[in-house]
Parts: structure tokens; sequence; C-alpha cells
């Protein structure tokens, strides 16, 4: 009985793969290899925050590993206000004034000043609405929770 090369072959391929999916050091650089730690914008919108608030750009940036909003004000110079890491997994979307969206800028409290609003699935899929609130005495921004 003879072995054939492709046999060979595809026995060395399936032996490292394996050993890939068995090694998590093993697998962290070969995602580090095959996946580039870029930013890219999944969202971006812009808008004033109150009536007599600050004109802003919102970015929704997504990293090989995490979600960022980052906030600047819309002024010549595009001052980075505040940068928001959002620990949720996975992007979501939302109807929201008559669209889907994933970002947008709202006053749920009718309080005069927009909130961000963003939705995100969890690790485990569950549905988060964020929302983060201009606290103007602070000049940055709050994450409101349900508690």
């Amino acid at each position: 009985m003879t072995i054939r090369p492709l046999t060979i072959i595809l026995t060395i391929i399936s032996l490292t793969l394996i050993l890939i999916v068995a090694i998590p050091q093993v697998r962290m650089k070969v995602r580090d290899f095959l996946i580039p730690d870029k930013r890219s914008l999944v969202a971006k919108i812009n808008g004033r925050l109150s009536s007599d608030g600050p004109s802003v750009i919102i970015l929704k940036i997504k990293t090989r590993d995490q979600y960022f909003l980052e906030i600047y004000k819309a002024n010549e110079n595009l001052e980075l206000m505040q940068r928001i890491a959002i620990e949720e997994a996975l992007d979501g979307r939302f109807y929201f004034q008559g669209r889907y969206t994933n970002l947008a800028l709202a006053d749920l409290d009718t309080d005069g000043v927009y909130e961000i609003v963003t939705p995100m699935y969890d690790k485990n899929s569950v549905p988060r609405l964020l929302i983060f609130k201009y606290n103007s005495s602070l000049q940055s921004f709050d994450k409101l929770t349900s508690e």
C-alpha cells in the first residue's frame, strides 16, 4: 500500500490547524497576523448637544478588539472631547425616527440636551441600548444605566 502525497499534505494541514486551535498563544499570533489592528469607521453623526451647547462630530470606531465612541468639538481644530470604550462585543442597529441606524443623537428625557444613543450586543448576543448624557459642567459624557 502506498501513501499518496496528497494524503500526506492534507494530514500535515489538519495537524497544523488542530495545533492552532488547541494552543491559545498560537491562535492569538495567527489572528494578529491575519487580522490587522486597524481602525474602521462604523458610523458618524454631527450636531449640537443643546441649543447653546457645542457642535460635535461623533464617530463610532471599530478596532480588532473593541468599539469606541470618539466625540470631537466641531471647530477648525477638531478637538477630541472624549473617547469612550464600549465593552459590548457586537454592533447593533435600531429603528429611530423612520430609519435604521447604529448611532444617533436624541433628546430622550426632553431636557433640551441631546444624548448619544448606540445599540450594541454583548458577548452572549443580548441587545443593549447604550445612552451617554452630556455633563456640561464637566464637559464630558456619562453612561446612563438602569440602576
